[in-house]
């Protein structure tokens, strides 16, 4: 196949009739069919989705999406002038991720096409040496061979996730005499499956003295129980206890092919995404609940940590002497003991009836809720709603409408959480008041001022009575002459004069009196 005389440097197979074959300056395809030119020495091959990857000699990747027919750079070099190998994730369709590695250096990088800006590395720690050849295990791990100094298999869980978590195999083959500092070289490794676990075949050399002499070239086999996810026994899905009592959980007895004895962590969340936003009860320093070394632990769930009526899930993972992959997780609940029963109608009272257009709802409140929800109809069936609120934080609820006379239903329930009571339904009725006789106003009349009378005397009429003036008969007496006076007329006037007189004072002063 291919170039005769020039040995191959990469292969890569489609199917038993489609394969591509690398060599120092070009590519081939099913046979000696050129395809492409390669500049770059071609020192591995990667096939996914239609797409070609090859890595070359001089440090650089390069992508082809028309059957090798024109190549372009993935991002800038990897590790300028090194060989380079290259491989592609499990879910390169929707993931886009492939990753690179070195021979001559110890590096392995990733690298998304059509997002990443430029090549990084594959999580932390990264590898001890350079790397051979890469694998993936059946649940997407990625397992890197590598020369003298990594001292064992370089296993990545997660490679493609945002925190890869890597690790170094160094003992547990099933050769007894074989001891891993003396793995100078694994040239080749495949995986396959042994039940739950992954399996690697290695091709190692340097189990002597002189590096390359094929007496010193072996097969190990080595089985990798440390993917498989523990099993969680207790709790079990959708169990649920009550708030603040104390939950056990439990992992099935982990069998692995490890001297040393296994220790675990543990997550709870509100969520299965595990993200820090809903993780909870967890050591924040590592993101999880550190170790326990017994296949079970009880936690303490209180109340103020896991609140009543919450949806929780659990997963386990082992953490020494190699961390595992987590474990399925486990849906389980803290449920509220006899939640909502002690819920009660408190006003209006059933059946009762009432004036107030605006009535305030009042029931007995319930220890374990965290808010109340409440409807108001019209209609027995609730088909109609007048008013509703769904995130009431007390026992009363005061309706802003304003309701006409008729027959009201209303209900409430109490919510802990996502866990809701069972609806608590009651009805009243609202009357028009009765008609307010209105009695006429009392007018009391302003206080009269007290009227100044102004009496007019009247001009009094005085009577005088006729006076009877008796005469004597003169008798004419011959006096001697006198000298002449004051007539006697005169001093009969001047005497009617002064009784008329007194008569008038003596009217005066009765009237004054009177």
């Amino acid at each position: 196949v291919g170039n005769p005389g020039t040995p191959p440097t990469a292969f890569a197979a489609v199917d038993g009739t489609t394969y591509y074959v690398g060599y120092a300056t070009a590519v081939y395809k099913s046979g000696r069919f050129l395809v492409s030119a390669a500049t770059p020495a071609v020192t591995s091959i990667a096939l996914a989705g239609g797409e070609i990857f090859i890595g070359t000699g001089v440090g650089t990747v390069l992508r082809s999406t028309d059957d090798a027919l024109n190549f372009t750079a993935v991002g800038a070099a990897v590790s300028v002038g090194n060989p380079i190998i290259v491989t592609t994730d499990p879910g390169y369709a929707t993931n886009r991720v492939i990753y690179a590695a070195s021979p001559a250096v110890a590096i392995l990088q990733r690298f998304t096409v059509g997002t990443s800006p430029a090549w990084g590395a594959v999580g932390a720690p990264a590898p001890l040496g350079a790397i051979n050849d890469m694998v993936f295990g059946a649940r997407g791990e990625l397992y890197a061979a590598g020369l003298a100094g990594m001292d064992g298999v370089f296993r990545v869980l997660g490679p493609a996730a945002p925190a890869p978590i890597n690790a170094t195999i160094g003992t547990g083959f099933d050769s007894p005499a074989l001891v891993w500092p003396l793995l100078r070289s694994i040239s080749q490794v495949e995986d396959y499956a042994e039940g739950a676990n992954n399996a690697l075949v290695m091709v190692v050399d340097n189990f002597g003295a002189v590096p390359g002499n094929p007496i010193n070239f072996r097969l190990v086999n080595f089985i990798d129980a440390m993917t498989a996810a523990p099993v969680i026994t207790t709790p079990t899905a959708n169990q649920s206890f009550a708030a603040g009592s104390a939950v056990a959980f439990t992992v099935a007895a982990y069998v692995a092919n490890w001297p040393a004895g296994h220790t675990y962590d543990w997550q709870v969340a509100y969520d299965t995404t595990f993200a820090p936003a809903s993780t909870i009860d967890i050591d924040p320093a590592v993101g999880f609940q550190p170790t326990f070394n017994t296949p079970s632990v009880t936690a303490r769930l209180a109340a103020n940590v896991f609140p009543a009526g919450t949806n929780l899930y659990l997963r386990v993972r082992v953490a020494t002497p190699l961390v595992s992959n987590w474990s399925a997780p486990v849906l389980f609940t803290t449920r509220v003991t006899e939640f909502g029963t002690a819920l009660a109608v408190a006003a209006p009272a059933p059946g009762s009836t009432t004036t107030v257009t605006s009535p305030a709802f009042q029931w007995t409140p319930v220890e374990q809720a965290t808010h109340y929800e409440f409807t108001l109809s019209d209609r027995a069936d609730f088909s109609t709603v007048v008013d509703s609120e769904i995130g009431i934080r007390t026992n009363v609820y005061n309706t802003p409408v304003k309701l006409a006379p008729g027959t009201y239903y209303w209900r409430v329930r109490a919510m802990a959480g996502t866990l809701a009571g069972s609806w608590l339904v009651s009805t009243f009725n609202i009357v028009a008041p009765a008609p307010v006789v209105t009695p006429p106003p009392v007018t009391t009349p302003a206080p009269q001022p007290t009227p100044i009378v102004t009496v007019v005397n009247p001009t009094p009429v005085i009577t005088v009575p006729q006076a009877t003036v008796i005469v004597p008969t003169p008798t004419f007496t011959q006096l001697p002459a006198e000298p002449v006076g004051t007539p006697g007329w005169a001093w009969v006037v001047i005497i009617i004069g002064a009784i008329l007189l007194v008569a008038v004072i003596v009217l005066i002063v009765r009237t004054r009196k009177v």
